[in-house]
């Protein structure tokens, strides 16, 4: 894939000969010249990223210090207001309406004979860099060597466009990166070698690589995974829906003895500064050059794990993380490491915050699943841990007697969809999950609205041959609104399509049909409220009979079935809540927004110092009248007693912030947290608390 490479180049030479031979003998009247207006419109303005070229369509280039996605995204307007200059008025328009404000509209952007992805949302882009039997895996320059250490560069690797620009990429990225934890991808550690004749760039022996989109708004891909030069496996699929993006991995297997490792995230953070990274309601400062000794782990068995980095995105696990692993680390690089030729010969360090997912030593089997929550604050990222939007169907690898299935399911969207692999042995039958089955493999993502259902269909293997069925169970056709050629519908109830894929390249075949109408949920979708005291909200549709649940509703909330969510929340935070609507067996769906604050104080002095070896008596005070005390890890030596008295002889000295609760009979709660410093000697604490720091002091100190 090389639109911003050699296609940059093509483009710009193709709009200089057209412009020179201008009114000559040898002037260019090929009507196929047009096909530069398509070029542009559908080749190269979907790579962009508010002007700049994304990399994963720069090949070996992205190893060049002299050149970045900014550089090339100037070069392809240039080029862009070229070609205006010749185009027809109504072409040239629209050329000059991009150039200047190069961003596409939102929507779903896949180029399957590249094996690349684009997702633009309206407030960030997503990229996705995969390869196959028919694209490789890797450029790689091995007479003027360059690009050394590509080797996983298309093996599923995700990019995350935020702000405009978003300089991520530029700067020292490639020469400083971890090639071997680049986000998205899953990776074996072993030692790959960065000598050019034993180069492993050619394509893979995996030809299921690709995916569906429908309506051009949300879209799947998956890729059989097997990186040349290692004996690892893996099957991955990537749910691209509005505001998240799911990610998905299944047999996960590999032999090499080597460790392996899917990476959620290896951010590249600023020099100087500092960020935010919070973990399960735990907050760490990522100042450089300070970077972690160790890594932090979580260990949450089944229950949902989610993460944050500040400005950047929230990251949800919704099988738990225990095998997650954040590292706050340095990376020193050069570009003669990768890109021996290269003129710059400077050792640079850039420091990253990476999520990885440890599969350990020759997994057999193993899987992931995590969430990509763009632009999320914590508290929106908690509240989403607590009620997902999406329900992870399946996440199975295929097996000698059974297909393998990758399948998301959001309600709110009304998307199901869904990555079908063919058993290992025998005949391919397709399968069937929610209310899709298929005759063969395939990739498919089905949308609803309140009267409307569409479907997207593709052969990512680009070698099936004759056609696909595909059935919606449960889902009848009133009409057909439209089908693409290569569709025809063979059935209204269930809605059944035949799908001729036979030579279709791996695009998008789209059908969309009208349904009976489902409920629609009206009203104001935002509460606010305090702990313990009342609320009452009445969940309105257009249908007067239907009938309504909530979930994700705080505790002490309930719904009943005419709608009415009542009751006195006794726990705070945001909470995003589900709502649905069913009527003569078609259901509406909606997100309510509550934001329940707490209604308690607590008044006790945030600050409390103590020495080791020397007794400690702290009293949680709150304007709570019936008050019950709770608190969060507390120093060794410690306790809380019933009444809020932190007491006890501290054995360890340090730096401690703990929560603290209060909650009152009528649901009511309250927290902050308290800081907690325990010194070694009087030295130690006068040191670290000056003149202007208030804080409580026991007496014996």
């Amino acid at each position: 894939p090389y639109t911003g490479s050699y296609g940059q180049e093509l483009m710009d030479n193709i709009s200089i000969l057209v412009k020179l031979l201008a009114g000559s003998t040898w002037e260019i009247t090929d009507p196929e010249v047009s096909n530069l207006y398509g070029w542009i419109t559908n080749g190269f303005a979907p790579l962009m990223y508010h002007g700049a070229m994304m990399d994963m369509v720069r090949g070996r280039a992205i190893a060049s210090s002299s050149s970045n996605e900014s550089k090339v995204g100037d070069a392809v307007i240039k080029t862009i207001r070229s070609v205006a200059t010749f185009a027809p008025a109504d072409i040239a328009t629209q050329l000059l309406a991009f150039a200047d404000s190069p961003q596409v509209v939102p929507g779903q952007y896949h180029f399957p004979s590249m094996d690349r992805v684009a997702a633009h949302r309206n407030d960030f882009s997503f990229g996705l860099s995969m390869s196959s039997t028919r694209v490789g895996g890797y450029e790689i320059n091995t007479t003027s060597p360059t690009n050394l250490k590509g080797w996983y560069t298309g093996a599923g690797v995700t990019y995350l466009y935020l702000g405009n620009p978003d300089t991520q990429y530029m700067d020292t990225y490639w020469a400083t990166i971890d090639y071997y934890h680049l986000p998205g991808t899953t990776a074996d550690l072993s030692p790959l070698s960065v000598i050019p004749s034993e180069a492993v760039a050619g394509v893979t022996d995996e030809n299921w690589v690709g995916g569906a989109q429908v309506s051009k708004t949300y879209g799947v891909a998956g890729m059989s995974a097997h990186p040349n030069g290692t004996q690892l496996y893996a099957k991955k699929s990537w749910f691209m829906l509005d505001d998240e993006v799911v990610c998905l991995g299944a047999g996960i297997t590999c032999a090499s003895d080597g460790q392996v490792d899917t990476t959620v995230e290896n951010r590249k953070l600023g020099k100087t500064g500092t960020t935010t990274f919070n973990i399960a309601d735990t907050a760490y400062s990522l100042a450089a050059p300070t970077t972690w000794a160790n890594p932090v782990t979580v260990s949450t068995g089944t229950s949902p794990t989610w993460c944050v980095l500040d400005g950047v995105a929230g990251y949800y696990f919704p099988e738990g993380g225990s095998n997650l692993q954040a590292q706050f680390t340095s990376e020193s690089g050069s570009w003669k490491t990768i890109n021996p030729t290269d003129s710059d010969t400077a050792t640079y360090t850039d420091y990253y915050l990476k999520l990885l997912l440890k599969h350990g030593a020759n997994p057999t089997g193993a899987k992931y699943a995590y969430v990509i929550l763009p632009n999320r604050t914590v508290s929106s990222v908690k509240a989403y841990a607590a009620n997902p939007d999406v329900t992870i169907l399946s996440n199975t690898e295929p097996t000698s007697t059974t297909s393998g299935i990758q399948a998301v399911k959001s309600k709110v969207l009304g998307v199901v969809a869904a990555n079908f692999w063919a058993k290992t042995v025998g005949p391919d039958t397709g399968g069937t999950i929610d209310s899709i089955s298929v005759s063969k493999q395939c990739s498919v993502i089905v949308k609803e609205t309140y009267n409307t259902i569409s479907v997207g269909v593709a052969d990512p293997t680009q070698s099936a041959a004759g056609t696909i069925t595909v059935t919606l169970n449960g889902r009848a056709s009133l009409a057909t609104l439209s089908a693409d050629s290569g569709v025809t519908v063979t059935g209204n109830n269930p809605i059944t399509l035949s799908v001729n894929v036979n030579g279709s390249k791996g695009k998008s075949f789209n059908a969309s049909f009208n349904v009976a109408a489902a409920p629609v949920i009206s009203g104001s979708l935002n509460v606010v409220g305090k702990t313990g005291t009342a609320v009452a909200y009445q969940i309105i549709s257009d249908k007067s009979d239907a009938t309504y649940e909530a979930s994700g509703l705080p505790a002490g909330l309930v719904c009943s079935p005419s709608g009415l969510i009542s009751g006195k929340p006794t726990e705070s935070g945001m909470f995003f809540t589900t709502l649905a609507a069913t009527f003569s067996g078609r259901t509406g769906y909606a997100t309510l927004t509550l934001q329940i604050s707490d209604s308690l104080t607590i008044t006790s002095n945030p600050s409390l110092v103590a020495l080791t070896g020397n007794p400690v008596a702290y009293q949680i005070t709150s304007n709570a009248i019936q008050a019950t005390y709770t608190t969060g890890s507390l120093p060794p030596g410690l306790m809380l007693s019933g009444s809020g008295l932190i007491y006890g002889t501290p054995t360890q000295s340090g730096t401690y912030t703990t929560l603290l609760y209060v909650t009152n009979p009528d649901g009511g709660t309250g927290r902050t947290s308290l800081r907690i410093q325990v010194g070694a000697s009087l030295s130690n604490l006068s040191s670290t608390f000056g003149a202007s720091t208030t804080w409580v002091c026991p007496a014996n100190v």
